[in-house]
């Protein structure tokens, strides 16, 4: 009889051949088996969060993050777990326990990863409660640390324009968009710069590029955004 081992072999196989139904399935067989590799948890709940089933992901991740052993050989892996547990937190609209999880994710092990995802997250928990002073602070901390990162020259970008700093964001935009230059959401804060500064072509044109282009719903900026800011342009312009 074939043991959990064998099915997570098999579910991952079909999960990086885009065989999900069989990624599913196997992901499932391989747990009631009782396989505690962390690996396996967090294939699972990668392909749920990519289907959007976020309240599965929650499930399988807070069972993974009880039931799995935590040893040196685990530990990155559990903390690989805990990130994605957060991703889950935040699409679930739970952003400040969000924050909280990352905070300690960050706190046990910084890297560039901790400080973009928690720098975002400090933004859209400003959003929240429009305070913007923390998502600041951990911002220019963050560039410190790696002036060089597409995600955290972005998010300081973002600060910027919510607090109406635009030629400040502007330079942080560039300078992503140098690192790395289709990243969605820069592309996307640069035209609505551009529309608060009455440049439509160049919004527009922007926007244009974005609209046929893949969005991951783990993106911090989704089609819907796009094609709403889209048709803003296309109204103002009309109207000219």
């Amino acid at each position: 009889m074939a043991n959990g081992n064998f099915y997570s072999t098999m579910a991952y196989i079909s999960h990086i051949t885009n065989k999900t139904d069989k990624a599913m399935k196997y992901y499932k067989k391989s747990i009631s088996k009782g396989n505690l590799m962390p690996r396996t948890y967090s294939g699972y709940t990668s392909l749920l969060i990519k289907l959007g089933r976020y309240d599965e992901a929650y499930n399988v991740i807070t069972t993974a993050l009880k039931e799995l052993p935590v040893n040196p050989k685990a530990k990155i892996a559990i903390q690989g777990l805990a990130s994605q547990y957060v991703i889950v937190l935040w699409k679930m609209g739970k952003i400040d326990e969000a924050v909280t999880e990352m905070e300690k994710v960050h706190q046990e092990l910084p890297s560039v990863n901790s400080y973009g995802t928690l720098g975002y997250l400090y933004i859209e928990q400003g959003d929240k409660n429009g305070d913007y002073t923390k998502a600041l602070e951990f911002n220019e901390k963050a560039k410190a640390y790696a002036d060089d990162d597409a995600n955290i020259l972005d998010n300081m970008g973002q600060v910027m324009f919510r607090l109406g700093r635009y030629d400040e964001a502007i330079e942080n935009f560039e300078a992503a968009l140098t690192e790395n230059p289709t990243q969605s959401v820069t592309l996307y804060y640069m035209a609505r710069i551009h529309v608060i500064k009455g440049n439509y072509d160049k919004a527009l044109n922007i926007v244009n590029s974005l609209v046929n282009k893949d969005i991951s719903n783990t993106a911090t900026v989704s089609k819907e955004d796009i094609l709403a800011l889209k048709k803003e342009i296309e109204e103002k312009m009309a109207n000219i």
